[in-house]
């Protein structure tokens, strides 16, 4: 009765924001540590033999993005640990995921390649849907290319249509990404580690 649309916000939605802000945090002093580490090296290697310094720098990059996303993985469980424990905890995540990276890494390309699926798809009904509302061709480009010249052109038919089932794909792809974390972190926490889609 006291809440506000039947919404409400508690203790575990500050949690979790807080917990965003620390990975933010963490984030961007773990890509400045890479550059540092990383990015700098490989220019002055690159300068000293600068025919390969493209080469030199294509593979500092690729290195920086592989500790970024090892990084990703690693701390990927924290969320549902944070509302587990009722307490932030980003770090916990670190030593549950130890040994796993494999397979947790395998878990989430293959819950983005399904995302991936029904986003492909709902492009599709999309460009269908718009060819059909819009009378064809230039229905379709209003669904790439919006008319932005005032709110009534914008919010044409077509574009409306675009709207609603976007909105409707959200709702299929975002639980598609963020489960996995969830049955992980219950498979780890009752000693069993679901099995990897990789192996």
């Amino acid at each position: 009765e006291d809440r506000l649309g039947y919404l409400r916000l508690g203790m575990d939605e500050v949690r979790q924001l807080l917990l965003v802000l620390l990975i933010v945090v963490v984030g961007i002093a773990a890509e400045i540590v890479g550059l540092i580490v990383v990015l700098i090296p490989a220019v002055i290697i690159g300068l000293i033999a600068k025919g390969l310094a493209p080469f030199v720098l294509f593979v500092a990059i690729l290195v920086l993005y592989c500790a970024l996303i090892y990084l990703g993985v690693r701390l990927s469980l924290a969320s549902a640990l944070t509302f587990d424990r009722k307490r932030v905890s980003l770090f916990g995540s670190w030593k549950l995921t130890r040994g796993r990276f494999w397979k947790i890494f395998g878990t989430y390309v293959l819950a983005a390649a399904l995302a991936l699926i029904v986003g492909v798809l709902v492009l599709l009904i999309s460009v269908a849907l718009a060819a059909i509302v819009g009378g064809g061709l230039n229905g379709i480009g209003l669904v790439f290319r919006p008319d932005m010249s005032s709110v009534g052109a914008y919010l044409s038919p077509v574009r409306l249509v675009m709207l609603v089932v976007s909105a409707g794909a959200a709702g299929l792809i975002w639980p598609v990404l963020l489960i996995p974390q969830a049955a992980i972190y219950k498979g780890l926490t009752a000693g069993d580690l679901p099995a990897s889609p990789l192996s």
